[in-house]
């Protein structure tokens, strides 16, 4: 009997704990940096995309992959980093402003406040742990608006913003993206599922929808001035709603001319728009019901969030960072200065202390990696096409440069990288492979070619093959190069006679092969929702698959160290033990916390993981793990 009691004493103190854990989580500080699982440290990140920027007199906020990075813009044309907040637990989606604050809608970790008082060290303040997932934020008064996808409407009490509260909510029958509040309202962007929700917030504690308009499109952003709504809707532009009855808003008009909409703001007559790939679209609405297209300036990426500024726009490049355009005339935007930020990192290669990162839009980045909590840009070189690969050797970087083909910049100063020659290949340089006096591209759906890079300057293709399907990645041992194909799974080409490359074998994989590494006789391929796959190719014409693990994830990266395989993995990093091939088991996994980890590179005591929204993230494997009993586990 004594036994039973004791057993369940420690059962109703162990859930006593979990209860007062639950207590206690939004007054302690979140963590400096999401942990992603027991065994792994987020030590260092830099760049990823940029969704989001507000500006305050002389300084702007740009939410930048896992940090609020704030800059310099008394001169519009030069912005100049001069701070940056620790790394946050998720992405940034939107931030808002207001005196010395600046509150951010931070993904899966809710609302995150920092004090800006001192720009040049962003500090924690407080925080809010929404239910679902904070796409959008608006202030007003002593609140904050969040726009919590899943959850709706969120009602943040932040008259001290060192211990927010949550004062009321509206669950919306979507999913709410943007939020902008305006005299008693708050206008959600809900989706595709709910359009424009009208909220009544005259008590935060009480709020209620007045009213709705479901849009055709998917609802983001909001701007409000007056009786006029604006709601960005993605792919059906910009809707223009009067609301003067909120209980009733109405469509009076609309622009396809906008893009794909995503975030606005309204300045004078006009409406500035970050509308996708075209950057930033400007309408005149004098007259609210016909809005008129009046002109457009690229940013170079993708048009995301906006700030108005005087006669400047600062917009959120999802992939450049922060772009500036000139509205003095907004008949002639003109693109006149940015803050350029690692965005995509989409593979990478390590040499001594740098890494040599091919960042998409941005081509080629080498970081100095000395300090690897802190990642300096060392410097950069902006290859004409997309940074997809990237292979370094004897100071040469080989890029797989997208529609470019294949670029070769001198890095052997990695301080000021110049381009040295190029071969425009047929299709899209995804990955490249250098051995001896050749340079082996995959080139999407032109197969593989191979190039002649004797003299770097002057490379010339001498031979192809052309694979089935999509060649994304490959390598080569001995006289084989081994082709991930796409949906044609691994294919085995005979390049003995570079001139004349022949394919002698292929084992079609179940998904979408898109990396390969072999060790010895054996092939681990990364095929997409396939996962792993361990491929024998000791017979090269009949190359037979001895094991496989799948359900990890989009696996698209992969690099074999000892008997452990690390997996670039959708939204994670996946450790796998191969000791034994035929049964690969999974050790460990850390979530990236971004959309998709799409490389990476093992290297010493640390691993390096590219994600295309949270950039480029240092991990320290951590040589113990504190295991608590189940009932104790946060």
């Amino acid at each position: 009997m004594l036994k039973h009691l004791l057993a369940l004493l420690i059962i109703v103190v162990g859930l006593c704990l979990v209860v007062e854990h639950g207590r206690l989580a939004q007054a302690a500080p979140p963590p400096a940096a999401p942990t992603g699982g027991l065994d792994y440290l987020l030590i260092g990140q830099v760049g990823g995309n940029s969704n989001s920027v507000a500006t305050q007199g002389n300084v702007a906020y740009l939410g930048l992959g896992l940090r609020l990075i704030v800059l310099d813009i008394t001169n519009p044309l030069a912005p100049a980093v001069v701070g940056q907040s620790d790394i946050l637990r998720d992405v940034v989606r939107h931030v808002a402003v207001n005196g010395n604050f600046a509150y951010l809608a931070v993904g899966s970790a809710g609302l995150q406040i920092l004090d800006i008082s001192n720009p040049a060290a962003p500090v924690f303040s407080g925080w809010y742990d929404s239910p679902s997932i904070a796409y959008g934020v608006d202030l007003a008064g002593n609140y904050a608006y969040l726009a919590d996808y899943g959850s709706g409407l969120r009602i943040v009490d932040v008259s001290n913003p060192a211990a927010p509260e949550e004062t009321g909510f509206v669950d919306t029958p979507g999913s709410a993206l943007g939020v902008a509040v305006s005299g008693n309202y708050a206008y959600v962007g809900d989706s595709s599922q709910g359009g424009l929700r009208v909220i009544n917030v005259t008590n935060a504690a009480a709020p209620f929808e007045e009213g709705f308009l479901d849009t055709p499109g998917t609802a983001w952003g909001i701007a409000v001035t007056s009786t006029i709504a604006y709601v960005a809707d993605g792919g059906n532009g910009v809707r223009v709603v009067n609301v003067a009855d909120p209980g009733n808003p109405a469509e009076i008009g609309f622009s396809n001319s906008a893009g794909y909409a995503r975030y606005l703001a309204v300045q004078g007559n006009y409406l500035y728009v970050a509308g996708g790939w075209g950057g930033l679209y400007i309408l005149d609405v004098t007259t609210p019901a016909t809005p008129t297209f009046v002109q457009s300036e690229v940013t170079g990426g993708y048009g995301f969030g906006i700030a108005l500024e005087e006669d400047y726009a600062y917009v959120a490049d999802n992939y450049l960072g922060l772009r500036v355009v000139d509205i003095n005339n907004p008949a002639n935007p003109t693109l006149v200065g940015g803050s350029n930020t690692a965005g995509r990192p989409t593979e990478m290669a390590l040499l001594g202390n740098y890494a040599y990162v091919a960042n998409y839009y941005e081509g080629l980045e080498i970081f100095d990696m000395s300090n690897p909590a802190a990642p300096v840009l060392a410097g950069s070189y902006d290859s004409p096409g997309t940074a997809y690969g990237v292979t370094v050797l004897a100071g040469m970087a080989y890029i797989a440069d997208g529609d470019a083909g294949l670029q070769i910049s001198d890095v052997s100063n990695p301080a000021a990288p110049t381009q040295v020659g190029g071969y425009d290949t047929p299709s899209n340089a995804y990955g490249v492979f250098v051995a001896g006096d050749y340079a082996y591209v995959a080139d999407g759906s032109s197969g593989l070619r191979v190039i002649d890079v004797t003299t770097p300057s002057l490379p010339n293709e001498v031979g192809f093959y052309d694979t089935p399907n999509l060649a994304y990645g490959l390598t080569v041992s001995a006289t084989t190069a081994y082709v991930a194909d796409g949906s044609s799974g691994l294919r085995l080409i005979d390049v003995l006679t570079p001139t004349a490359p022949a394919e002698i074998g292929y084992y079609d994989t179940p998904d979408f092969a898109t990396d390969v590494t072999i060790v010895g006789n054996l092939a681990y391929v990364a095929d997409s929702d396939g996962g792993l796959r361990v491929v024998d190719v000791s017979t090269p014409a009949l190359p037979a698959e001895i094991g496989y693990l799948d359900g990890i994830g989009d696996v698209r990266r992969l690099q074999i160290v000892g008997d452990r395989a690390y997996l670039a993995a959708g939204d994670s990093l996946q450790v796998v033990d191969v000791s034994n091939p035929a049964a690969p088991a999974l050790i460990s996994s850390y979530d990236s916390t971004g959309f998709s980890a799409y490389s990476l590179a093992v290297t010493g005591e640390y691993i390096y993981l590219g994600d295309t929204e949270a950039g480029l993230l240092v991990l320290q494997p951590l040589s113990t793990s504190i295991y608590l009993p189940v009932l104790l586990r946060p």
